[in-house]
């Protein structure tokens, strides 16, 4: 039941995928697709701090969140990975991970729907929530949907 739930999920945001203004190389998704790439080089990578600590990561996340996520860092709180809802992270996920498409909410929000390991009924999905301001996207917020 809930394989097909997120298969129809999957397929509605592949469906109504708008277009943006954004051209070919800067899309929601590619921009979802470039941040994970680094976000999982910096976690699997030994002897790197936590990607959360690195300022690098303001290109890509909304200010407030981080400024979140390192407040609960600090307190110890938390126990599985924000962005990849995971305890355990695998340098296999640079190639296995995968969006599919990007659906517009309203003219400045979006989400892209990931799975890390490529298999939509093997692998969480994540939907990735992201925000334009002055044509410059941040992710605003990571839900998981299995």
């Amino acid at each position: 039941m809930m394989k097909t739930y997120i298969a129809i999920i999957l397929t509605l945001f592949i469906t109504l995928s708008g277009h943006n203004s954004y051209g070919n190389s800067n899309t929601p998704e590619k921009f979802v697709k470039d941040f994970y790439t680094w976000y999982i080089k910096e976690l699997t990578s030994t002897g790197t701090q936590n990607p959360l600590l690195d300022d690098a990561i303001y290109k890509y996340i909304d200010k407030c969140i981080v400024r979140k996520l390192r407040i609960n860092l600090e307190r110890n709180s938390v126990d599985i990975d924000y962005f990849t809802f995971s305890q355990d992270y695998f340098d296999t996920w640079i190639k296995t991970f995968k969006t599919y498409g990007t659906m517009k909410i309203n003219e400045s929000t979006f989400v892209v729907p990931v799975s890390l390991y490529g298999d939509i009924e093997n692998s969480p999905v994540l939907l990735v929530f992201l925000k334009e301001e002055n044509r410059t996207l941040h992710i605003i917020k990571v839900r998981k949907i299995n």
